[in-house]
């Protein structure tokens, strides 16, 4: 599935996994869990099809949520994001990427904890990706 091989491929990068070691997790995760860290979820899939099928390449949009308890930490991470993926062409995992690109991205931050002290700051980052 192309979210493990993209996964697979940001846990490659040693400043990625230097800050925030394996947790790039899909959807959801504890609001317990440490911080930082990357969520990621499909956002939309389309193929195209004729009388006899699959016709082509698979277009997917991805988004990534790089969540920090600082700015600059989850914007920092979001660049590592950019810099992995962003125009990407090539092997992934068990993936053929025919072309990865930024779509949109956006600035956040949520407040946490008992009290609302606490804020966790996120940069979500939606990529077009295109493979098959």
């Amino acid at each position: 599935m192309i979210h493990h091989d993209l996964r697979t491929k940001l846990l490659s990068d040693s400043d990625i996994t230097n800050l925030i070691g394996t947790r790039i997790l899909p959807l959801h995760d504890k609001q317990s869990s440490p911080w930082p860290k990357i969520l990621y979820r499909l956002v939309s899939e389309q193929n195209d099809y004729s009388a006899g099928g699959n016709t082509g390449p698979t277009e997917d949009v991805i988004e990534f949520d790089c969540q920090a308890e600082s700015y600059d930490t989850a914007k920092l991470l979001d660049v590592l994001v950019a810099d992995n993926l962003d125009a990407f062409r090539g092997q992934a995992g068990s993936s053929f990427i025919q072309g990865c690109f930024t779509e949109n991205v956006a600035d956040d931050v949520y407040q946490i904890g008992e009290g609302g002290d606490g804020y966790i700051y996120t940069v979500t980052r939606q990529m077009k990706v295109v493979y098959g």
